[in-house]
């Protein structure tokens, strides 16, 4: 890998990997801690004072989900907290809709195996070349603000499927924080320079798959979705997405054309780069320099990411190749 992507400075997740914890600052409490408690407040009918009914109720709800997990599901998924526990939060700790999101999650990438092995000609691209950036600060409410250029992608290097995958990884590398699991995603797409060759791209199964596994699969909430720099294009664009979107989500989507003022009543403008109409100079480096990170390798590796290096081959041709077949039986 190229030196100043090593040199780039790391995005505070690497330091809290390193220190394996699962706590956002000192004065929580630990998993471990939480779950004895827990455990002992329903055998004995009794509570601690040191926690509260809600940070017991949440792992009576982690040790629900863990069994039914059990008992419905392969015996090869994590069981573990920091794993369910990104499901539990992406639902507002609704057991039924994480356990349905697990499922859809172990489905999809069990079809879908070459998703998780990531070339570094991907990775290179969509992160090296700000494709998809992850801004270094977080919104008033704590949320991760991701942004999507689609001036910097071309398809004739990375496909569809390669990008939406390479956007899957960045979503595990977001929500390996418990606070980005917590507070959500805001997301801006940037639709500048959106041309023919990325249209003829998109094809009506890609926009079908991307919707559902984005909704129905990644443990993350997306709390707003901001279209900004619209093409001519884009109605055609939009009209192949729109009937796979649920209302929930075409309620958080704001249309702002080229109007940045627009976009900055909804994102700070302290946080955004100099392109967004803020102060910063965005490095897209700094989130590519993270698969170099041993603590957040072992991460992936968790999840069954593998980073490779040799040269891309159309890492999901093999599933395009059937994707019409396999998908009016997935997405029912």
């Amino acid at each position: 890998m190229a030196t100043t992507t090593a040199q780039a400075p790391l995005p505070p997740i690497a330091r809290l990997l390193s220190e394996r914890s699962v706590c956002d600052n000192e004065n929580e409490k630990s998993l471990d801690e939480l779950r004895e408690a827990a455990i002992l407040s329903k055998l004995v009918y009794t509570t601690d004072p040191k926690y509260t009914d809600d940070e017991l109720e949440m792992f009576h709800k982690v040790e629900e989900l863990r069994q039914k997990v059990l008992s419905e599901l392969e015996d090869d998924i994590r069981t573990d907290d920091d794993f369910l526990m990104k499901f539990l939060r992406s639902k507002h700790y609704d057991v039924e809709g994480a356990f349905n999101k697990l499922k859809n999650y172990d489905s999809f990438y069990r079809r879908h195996e070459s998703w998780k092995e990531v070339h570094v000609d991907v990775t290179s691209h969509v992160f090296g070349d700000g494709v998809v950036n992850v801004l270094e600060n977080r919104d008033a409410l704590g949320r991760r603000v991701l942004w999507f250029r689609s001036c910097n992608w071309q398809p004739s290097i990375v496909t569809p499927d390669q990008l939406l995958q390479a956007g899957a990884l960045s979503s595990e590398l977001t929500f390996l924080e418990p606070g980005t699991q917590r507070a959500g995603l805001v997301i801006i797409y940037d639709m500048k320079d959106f041309g023919l060759s990325h249209l003829r791209s998109v094809t009506p199964s890609f926009a079908r798959r991307m919707t559902f596994f984005m909704s129905e699969c990644v443990p993350q909430k997306i709390e707003a979705l901001h279209v900004i720099n619209e093409p001519t294009t884009f109605s055609v664009l939009y009209s192949l997405y729109k009937r796979f979107l649920d209302d929930r989500v075409k309620q958080r989507l704001h249309f702002h054309g080229a109007d940045l003022s627009s976009l900055h009543e909804h994102v700070p403008v302290d946080i955004l780069p100099v392109e967004l109409g803020g102060e910063h100079t965005h490095d897209p480096k700094r989130w590519l320099a993270l698969t170099e990170v041993q603590s957040v390798v072992r991460e992936l590796e968790r999840l069954n990411f593998r980073i490779v290096s040799d040269v891309v081959e159309e890492a999901c041709e093999a599933d395009e190749d059937d994707e019409d077949d396999e998908a009016d039986l997935f997405f029912i």
